[in-house]
């Protein structure tokens, strides 16, 4: 059966991509680098509309929050990895690949929504390098930074990295970029509110991390210590492999049910479809359709997403 996967306008996600052989190419030892991921993240998201709710960049991996609100999400993610790639090459003078592996987990609840932000958040906590997000010295969104009110925005400016993007006149991209961090739609009216939650939830995160490390007489790695790592190094503990990777961050096991279930009916029909379109070279493809997108003989039928956001 021909796997697929819908991307429906308005989709939220949590994203994550991860550096090749777990390298520190993105350690915030490099102050460049900070600049050049705000920078490629920025003019990606703005080129296809993206809104970004919360960000952290690691030393060698990136967790973001955004929805897309024109099922253009697989070209934002193409353009990101590849773009982020090459100029992360060109800084660090190497030729191999760059990223390792990339997942996008649908979210659909307001819950869903808190928790994947606190993480993001609390990421540098939980990994046991700083006490508290606002001392991580990496690119960041804090609870602070997120918007309490609806149309709104934190906006960061970055500037084009001169050691790899042609200048704008010779066709190349902009002298300068911004990334606005907008309040997530799953907030729904209450943004303050969430908010608010979202604070709550991050010093829990790190509340719990800190008497952790207590506990265990261990202590923080601290920004000095993050600052002084080098781009070809990596960790020294062991990488989790082969866990199953979740389509949809949902910690509602009913919620998750209907969501698979809405994911199987749609494989079905686009199964169908493609098969059709093989055969008579015109087809009908259910609503969420990205790959055959502006295909000859395709027509996507118009219609909201099965399942409804709680």
């Amino acid at each position: 059966m021909t796997k697929a996967r819908p991307q429906y306008a308005g989709a939220s996600y949590r994203y994550t991509i991860r550096c090749s052989e777990r390298r520190y190419m993105l350690s915030p030892g490099y102050p460049e680098v900070a600049n050049l991921m705000g920078y490629m993240f920025s003019t990606a998201a703005n080129r296809y509309g993206i809104l970004v709710h919360s960000l952290c960049v690691m030393s060698n991996h990136l967790h973001a929050d955004c929805t897309d609100p024109n099922g253009r999400w697989s070209d934002f993610c193409r353009d990101f990895a590849s773009q982020s790639a090459r100029a992360l090459n060109a800084f660090h003078g190497r030729w191999e690949a760059t990223w390792t592996k990339s997942s996008s987990q649908e979210v659909v609840t307001r819950q869903a929504a808190l928790n994947g932000m606190a993480c993001t958040i609390a990421n540098p906590v939980r990994a046991g390098l700083v006490a508290a997000p606002r001392a991580w010295p990496g690119l960041m969104t804090c609870a602070e930074d997120i918007p309490t009110a609806k149309g709104t925005c934190t906006a960061w400016e970055f500037t084009r990295p001169t050691f790899f993007f042609r200048h704008e006149e010779d066709g190349g991209l902009p002298d300068r970029s911004t990334l606005y961090i907008t309040p997530h739609p799953l907030a729904g009216e209450d943004p303050a509110g969430f908010a608010a939650d979202l604070s709550k939830e991050v010093a829990r995160i790190c509340r719990d991390k800190r008497r952790e490390v207590r506990k265990a007489g261990g202590r923080f790695a601290g920004a000095a210590a993050v600052c002084r790592k080098r781009w070809w190094q990596s960790p020294n503990t062991a990488e989790p492999r082969r866990e199953l990777e979740p389509q949809f961050a949902e910690p509602d096991p009913e919620v998750r049910r209907q969501l698979l279930k809405e994911r199987k009916l749609f494989t079905v029909e686009y199964t169908a479809s493609i098969r059709q379109w093989r055969e008579t070279g015109q087809a009908v493809f259910p609503p969420g359709t990205c790959a055959m997108r502006g295909m000859p003989g395709v027509t996507i039928r118009a219609g909201p997403r099965p399942f409804q956001r709680a």
